[in-house]
Order: structure tokens, then sequence, then C-alpha cells
């Protein structure tokens, strides 16, 4: 009895080329990109394999991002990716826009008849 050290007991699954219909027979579990041996037109099949983790194995913490400064800034740059100093300095621009405009509206309204106001 001859039994071959190489020899590997793969199962296969068939499907229909997207392209020309033909039968194309691929290993199970198989994923990525592929080209059909007689029209040569390309498809995609499958999804990688989800990972488990197992009882046995250890899930390892996550690192903490490191921010310079300390203290509130730091917790905003973490959140946020944008430093306390330039949200300050964007709120503080969008005041004194949103100032601009009322003053500009009201002497508008003011240099009309004088009846709105």
């Amino acid at each position: 009895m001859l039994i071959s050290m190489n020899a590997c007991i793969c199962a296969m699954v068939e499907l229909e080329c997207p392209h020309c219909e033909a039968t194309i027979e691929l290993a199970d579990g198989a994923y990525g990109d592929f080209e059909c041996p007689l029209c040569e037109g390309e498809f995609e099949f499958g999804e990688p394999p989800v990972q488990s983790i197992h009882p046995s194995q250890s899930v390892q913490p996550a690192q903490q991002h490191q921010a310079k400064g300390s203290g509130f800034d730091s917790t905003m740059k973490i959140l946020t990716g944008v430093s306390l100093g330039a949200t300050i300095l964007v709120l503080l621009a969008t005041i004194v826009i949103v100032i601009m405009v009322i003053l500009l509206l009201s002497l508008a309204l003011s240099s009309l008849d004088g009846s709105f106001m």
C-alpha cells in the first residue's frame, strides 16, 4: 500500500463564471480576485475568514494614545484630533463673524426709511 506524504484532501466549490457562465472549481474557503481560465474574465469570490478568540487566548489591552501636553488639552486632542487652542480659535472666529453680520444687518436696516427701527 502506497501512501503519499504530500496528499491533501481539499473540499472544492463549484461556481459559474459571471462573464461566460463556465463552471469553475475553487478550493472551499478561497477568497479574493480570480481569473476565469476560459474567458480570462476577472471576478471576486468569497470573504476572508473571521478570526475568533478562543477562551485560552488572551486579549491584549489597547494602548493609550499619548498626546503632548497635559490635562484637558491632551484629552481633547485624543478625542477629536484637534488641539484645544485650534478649537477656541475657530469658535472665536465664528463669534466675530456672527457679530459682524448682525452689525451689518442693523446698519442696512437703519439706512432704509427708518421705519423698521
